[in-house]
């Protein structure tokens, strides 16, 4: 049985100033895991606010307490995805980590924003070369300076090189960010293109994932799902093909149902 070490703080987004929607990488991968029958352990902070109860009980939790959840105002313009940042649980103290041997086979990396510091994960990893790891690097790619997140790829220097990274095309369209640049960061580049499919890159190859057509309803989370889905694929099969498209399909199918209680529920890995 794989096991997997998810790491990063969850989120609540405010969707159209009213309604709070669950959220969070950390959540939406580390349940999916779980279904897909990995034992998964989850490293994360957050405020009263938000529910232990939507992580799986079968999650191992290493939870600690903030005075506030982190919370993002979404909106919505010309289909491009705008946020703002209310408020922010407190960093994550990973520092125990650094002095440990990691025993999971996967670690996975998905901060929302800068709550993992860079300078420990480069020493973790450096500690457990053995240890598959992969990301989602929102959260160092997002500047949140008088409130208004803003894509920003100015630590792009300073990320540690990992087996597998994923990026969306919105990401790197509104930073206008050259592929090559990417392409150093990891063995195995994935791009999502939301209703578009998905492009996997890897030392010898460039793949091209057809989407699947849903009747979408809501599509935040939907990048976490595809990442979830594919890191437990790909460990199973070590083929990238069957990944991007096991991946594809279960994240098309999760726009139809709104929110991380709804996930839970719905799919059926």
């Amino acid at each position: 049985m794989i096991s997997s070490l998810v790491i990063g703080n969850t989120s609540i987004d405010i969707l159209n100033d009213s309604t709070e929607q669950l959220g969070g990488s950390v959540a939406y991968i580390s349940n999916l895991l779980v279904k897909a029958d990995q034992n998964v352990t989850v490293i994360s902070s957050f405020g009263r606010d938000y529910p232990t109860e939507i992580f799986d009980p079968s999650i191992k939790s290493i939870f600690s307490l903030s005075k506030v959840t982190t919370k993002f105002k979404v909106s919505y313009k010309d289909l491009l995805r705008e946020m703002s940042l209310v408020s922010r649980a407190d960093h994550l103290d990973l520092r125990f980590l650094k002095r440990k041997k990691i025993h999971d086979d996967v670690i996975f990396f998905v901060p929302i924003l800068d709550e993992i510091n860079i300078l420990d994960t480069k020493d973790i990893l450096r500690n457990n070369k053995d240890v598959f790891s992969a990301s989602i690097p929102q959260g160092w790619i997002r500047n949140f300076n008088q409130r208004k997140i803003k894509i920003d790829f100015s630590l792009l220097s300073e990320f540690p090189f990992f087996d597998l990274i994923f990026f969306s095309h919105e990401e790197i369209t509104s930073a206008k960010i050259d592929l090559s640049i990417l392409l150093k960061l990891s063995k195995i580049l994935v791009i999502t293109h939301g209703d578009k499919g998905s492009t996997i890159f890897s030392s010898n190859k460039t793949i091209n994932i057809p989407a699947h057509k849903a009747k979408v309803i809501d599509s935040i989370g939907a990048g976490d799902v595809y990442a979830g889905i594919f890191i437990d694929v790909y460990l199973k099969t070590k083929n990238l093909e069957k990944a991007g498209k096991a991946a594809s399909k279960i994240s098309s199918k999760s726009t139809e149902i709104s929110g991380l209680e709804g996930l839970k529920n719905y799919l059926k890995i």
